[in-house]
C-alpha cells in the first residue's frame, strides 16, 4: 500500500496517505520474525565474532544488524559517508539519500568496538565516501535481498528452524525491545527509530544530545555484555567451505580486542579501554 501511495504522491494525485488509518503504538505490532532474547542475541554476536578470523566483512554486517535498528533497505544502501567517526554516529538523511520513504532522518549512536572495527574495515578495503559500507556473503557490497540471505545463513548455522528463524526486521524489533526492557525512555527509542524533521547533524546533536548520549551509553553496555558472553558460549557453525558442521570452541585469545583498536579506544574513551583491560577483553 505504501508503494501505491508513494506512486500517486509523486504524480501529485494525492497528498495524504489514506492507507495509514492508525498509528499502532510501539510494542503492539506483530512481526514475521521472533524478537530475540539476550541469550539468543549473544549467540548471534558470538557467530559474528567468530567470523572476524575468516570473513571479517560479514562480521560487521551482522553487528550492524544487531546494534543499528536500521531497516533492511537502509542497511543495504548504507555508505561510508553516513558514518561520522568523530561523533560515533551513523547519520542518514533520507530526504537527500532517498534510501527509504519511512523516515527523513535517522541517527544511530555506534558502540566503541563496532565503530573502531568499521574504521579498520574502511581502511582495509580502501573504501571511498560514496562506497557502500557493508558487504554480503560473496565479499561484495550488499545487494538486493542480501541481508535476507545472511539472516537465513544465521538461522541455518545456529539451528533455528520454522518460527525461530530470524529476519533483518527481527533484529530491528529486538534492539528496540531490549532498550525498552532496560529502561531506556520511550522518547529516546523513538529518536533512534527516526523522524520526519530535516536539518543538519549539528542541529540534532544540540537538540537531542541527551537522547544520543543515553542511547550510546546503553548500546555500549549491551556490546560489553555480548562481548563477555562470547568468551564462554560454544556455538554450532556450519563450515561453508567444506559443508561440514560441528561445534566450535572459541579461543579466548582470538576474541580479545586487537592492540590497534585498543590504542584508538584509549584515545577516544580511556575509561572504557581500562574496563576492557581489567575484564581481560583486550590485549595489553
Amino acid at each position: 500500500m505504501l508503494s501505491i501511495y508513494s506512486f500517486y504522491r509523486d504524480l501529485g494525485v494525492v497528498y495524504q496517505n489514506y492507507f495509514k488509518a492508525i498509528e499502532v503504538p510501539i510494542g503492539h505490532r506483530s512481526y514475521h520474525s521472533p524478537i530475540l532474547e539476550m541469550e539468543h542475541l549473544s549467540r548471534v554476536y558470538q557467530y559474528a565474532e567468530d567470523l572476524l578470523k575468516h570473513e571479517s566483512y560479514l562480521s560487521l554486517t551482522f553487528k550492524m544488524l544487531i546494534f543499528s535498528g536500521l531497516r533492511n533497505e537502509a542497511l543495504t544502501n548504507l555508505q561510508v559517508r553516513h558514518i561520522n567517526f568523530e561523533r560515533s554516529l551513523a547519520y542518514l538523511n533520507y530526504s537527500t539519500a532517498k534510501i527509504n520513504s519511512k523516515h527523513k532522518v535517522q541517527i544511530i549512536p555506534l558502540p566503541p568496538k563496532l565503530l573502531l572495527e568499521l574504521e579498520l574495515h574502511v581502511k582495509e578495503h580502501q573504501l571511498h565516501p560514496e562506497d557502500k559500507l557493508l558487504f554480503g556473503i560473496a565479499g561484495q557490497p550488499l545487494g538486493h535481498k542480501a541481508l535476507n540471505r545472511l539472516t537465513n545463513r544465521i538461522s541455518i548455522d545456529l539451528g533455528w528452524k520454522n518460527d525461530q528463524r530470524v529476519t533483518p526486521h527481527g533484529f530491528r524489533a529486538t534492539i528496540i525491545t531490549i532498550l525498552s526492557e532496560r529502561g531506556v525512555e520511550l522518547a529516546a527509542i523513538k529518536f533512534l527509530l527516526g523522524h520526519s524533521e530535516q536539518d543538519n547533524l549539528q542541529f540534532y546533536i544540540r537538540r537531542f544530545g541527551r537522547h544520543i548520549r543515553l542511547l550510546h551509553r546503553e548500546l555500549t553496555r549491551i556490546e560489553e555484555e555480548l562481548s563477555q558472553e562470547t568468551l564462554s558460549i560454544p556455538v554450532a557453525i556450519e563450515s561453508h567451505s567444506s559443508g561440514e558442521a560441528g561445534e566450535k570452541k572459541i579461543d579466548r585469545k582470538t576474541h580479545l580486542l586487537p592492540k590497534e583498536i585498543l590504542l584508538k579506544l584509549l584515545d577516544k574513551d580511556p575509561e572504557l579501554a581500562v574496563i576492557m583491560i581489567q575484564k581481560g577483553l583486550a590485549h595489553v
